[in-house]
């Protein structure tokens, strides 16, 4: 798993396809929750749109599965932003985006930042140690490392994305 493959190779082609539907489970359930993409943390996103969106995620999934343990680390944190996703989907969807996303800052407003970061930096470290003996564990060149790896990836993603959302929040109403 730490070696390169082959550009057009067999495993190149499965990397692809791995890469390719963990990317898409997320593209399609951010769509499905936000598709005016107002409720979307990753400012890079927010700023490119669907299109270039996409765009770069098919760049992506042509280029990372040059390298196998990429495609395990990408395809496990895009496959855990995507069940994120389905847990918030219905609810944006049955009020509205713009309504549901007025209402969200009204509530991280109304919140304790101690208590807002100590729930979201406590999500974070649970994931990273879940992640953390995963790659404690394993071996240099196994799919546990991947995974372990994606695991972390995702843990650093919840931390970052939602103080940054914190962050905004306090910004704008100032």
């Amino acid at each position: 798993m730490d070696e390169l493959v082959p550009f057009g190779s067999g495993a190149w082609l499965l990397g692809v396809a791995l890469l390719g539907f963990g990317r898409a489970a997320d593209l399609l359930t951010t769509w499905l929750a936000t598709p005016d993409l107002a409720m979307e943390g990753n400012p890079l996103v927010k700023k490119l749109g669907w299109k270039r969106s996409i765009l770069l995620n098919v760049v992506l999934c042509v280029l990372i599965p040059l390298y196998p343990l990429g495609v395990v680390v990408g395809c496990t944190t895009s496959l855990l932003v995507a069940a994120r996703n389905c847990q918030t989907a219905w609810a944006i969807r049955s009020a509205g985006e713009h309504t549901y996303a007025q209402s969200r800052e009204d509530r991280l407003s109304a919140a304790s930042s101690g208590v807002f970061l100590l729930c979201v930096f406590g999500e974070a470290t649970l994931l990273a140690l879940v992640g953390g003996a995963l790659v404690w564990t394993a071996g240099p060149a196994d799919v546990p490392l991947g995974i372990g790896l994606g695991i972390l990836g995702y843990a650093g993603a919840v931390a970052f994305f939602l103080t940054l959302s914190l962050w905004r929040n306090r910004h704008a109403a100032r």
